[in-house]
């Protein structure tokens, strides 16, 4: 029988950790006085709210979650997320329904990337970086990072992580499955630091910079800009982000073992490393012929558009830096084809 006087408990703390989340727009707002901040202030006040409800309504449960009860609270956690991480458009005027915030949020945290926003310019900064945010959250996993930092009942964060993660990405580097979740979440971090620095470097704004960093790393796609990357209209950003969603399509456990454990040997031995490197190479040299020889494009920006949109497409991040409706048909299959191909476990 599921006890979901348990699960309450434990969706309880994810929706508290979703009110500490949206403090980050609000302080950013805050900071530089850059857009309204009622959506998002109403929006942590019913997170809050419900999450301390679940969470102190009555004592810590002692037992632990069973794999079936962790199996529906992944599931229920998706959803309370994306409803609540909807709240903030919601309440901003440029979503006139629910259904269109519900599925931005979604969309967001499962880093989908697709959107019903034609001018994402007109939200203000506050909600655009909330916006973003919600990627760098979902391209991790929210079940993880609670995994990692939340005190979750009993051991039920093993059958969490099993709950959500399968294969090669549910490989424990640690002894226990907390300092796990936070050694991967650790170079998480580095990663998207690495990638905001980079960024700053090759003379993109803070606040572009901050947004891009969320969208490469968790392989999402939201942009500050409507016209994706496309509008900065700079080399360097582009070689930076093509470098960043290669990293982001990697196992994170073999970045683990790269970065921290010293251990080269085993990623360069890795079957799925070498073929996913192999795929994007073989792609992007086939994008860059067709772009030099069907659309006109000289070598270079024909090799720095080719790999991107391989890249972008083949990571499911889907930034954009070149109009693919104008492609020789062959690009259009080889860029769909990628689409099921997808990144590398555990990325």
């Amino acid at each position: 029988m599921l006890r979901f006087y348990l699960i309450g408990y434990v969706l309880g703390q994810f929706l508290l950790f979703l009110a500490v989340a949206l403090t980050a727009p609000i302080l950013y707002g805050l900071l530089t006085s850059s857009g309204p901040l009622r959506p998002l202030l109403i929006s942590l006040f019913i997170c809050a709210s419900a999450g301390g409800l679940l969470t102190f309504l009555r004592p810590r449960p002692s037992r632990e979650l069973r794999q079936r009860e962790a199996l529906l609270l992944v599931t229920a956690t998706w959803a309370s997320v994306s409803v609540s991480g909807g709240l903030p458009f919601y309440l901003s005027p440029e979503f006139p329904s629910f259904a269109d915030a519900f599925f931005e949020a979604a969309s967001g945290f499962s880093a989908s990337g697709a959107t019903v926003l034609n001018d994402v310019e007109r939200l203000g900064k506050p909600i655009l970086f909330w916006r973003c945010l919600t990627h760098w959250i979902g391209g991790m996993g929210i079940i993880l990072l609670g995994v990692a930092v939340l005190p979750l009942v009993g051991h039920g964060g093993v059958s969490l992580y099993q709950a959500e993660f399968s294969g090669a990405s549910s490989e424990k580097l640690k002894p226990r499955i907390t300092q796990t979740a936070l050694a991967l979440w650790k170079v998480y971090l580095g990663l998207s630091l690495a990638s905001y620095i980079a960024l700053r470097l090759v003379g993109m704004g803070n606040f572009d910079a901050l947004c891009h960093t969320f969208s490469v790393l968790g392989t999402g796609g939201f942009s500050s800009r409507s016209a994706s990357v496309a509008s900065f209209q700079n080399p360097a950003v582009e070689y930076a982000i093509i470098a960043f969603m290669f990293l982001g399509g990697i196992n994170m456990i073999l970045h683990y073992r790269f970065w921290l454990e010293r251990s080269p040997l085993a990623v360069l031995e890795d079957v799925q490393l070498r073929a996913y490197v192999s795929i994007l190479l073989i792609a992007g040299v086939v994008a860059t012929v067709l772009l030099r020889f069907h659309n006109g494009h000289a070598w270079e920006p024909a090799l720095r558009a080719g790999f991107f949109q391989v890249t972008a497409i083949m990571t499911t991040t889907g930034l954009v830096t070149d109009d693919f409706e104008l492609w020789h048909p062959l690009g259009q299959m080889l860029l769909l084809g990628l689409m099921f191909v997808g990144g590398c476990t555990g990325s």
